[in-house]
């Protein structure tokens, strides 16, 4: 998937300026600061959501396609393959190149490049989880950080069992 990079950067821009809007309207002149603070806490998860996605997007379209080479066999750029990664910002389509040869398997090396763990979740949201998770019960951890998201599966601590917790 290619997307257009100075197009995502103006959208960032703009929902930037629409959150100094909203904390400097007139709305908020009688607002009471819950209500600023609940609100502006879902639009910087929104913007953080964006900002990695824009990350994510660079990093990709930076990453050579040339034909790689492991344990001594050439494999070629095959496509572009989509994985979904969760962040503390919610959940992340991410794009990268996929290499791929008969024998050889398929391979993205971009993973590797940023670090992204075979599970999908990010080690701050797994620390923020396992952190949260001790202070509150069970249930309400993930609410805590999404209310009224989606819903996704995270690893619970170190038992490995796994919940479902929402996520935007």
């Amino acid at each position: 998937m290619d997307y257009n990079l100075p197009k995502m950067q103006e959208g960032i821009r703009a929902e930037f300026e629409s959150m100094l809007k909203f904390v400097t309207s007139e709305e908020a002149q009688t607002a009471t600061v819950d209500q600023i603070e609940r609100n502006l806490f879902q639009l910087l998860l929104s913007l953080g959501a964006q900002l990695l996605l824009l990350f994510f997007q660079m990093r990709s379209q930076t990453c050579s396609r040339d034909t790689i080479i492991i344990k001594g066999q050439k494999i070629p750029y095959n496509s572009e393959q989509k994985r979904v990664y969760y962040s503390i910002f919610g959940k992340i389509p991410v794009w990268r190149p996929y290499f791929h040869a008969s024998g050889a398997g398929g391979h993205t090396p971009l993973d590797a490049e940023l670090s992204l763990g075979a599970d999908r979740y990010s080690d701050l949201l797994r620390e923020t989880l396992d952190y949260l998770g001790v202070y509150t019960s069970y249930n309400t951890t993930p609410a805590i950080l999404h209310p009224g998201g989606g819903v996704a599966a995270v690893p619970d601590g170190y038992h490995g069992m796994r919940r479902r917790i929402k996520m935007g």
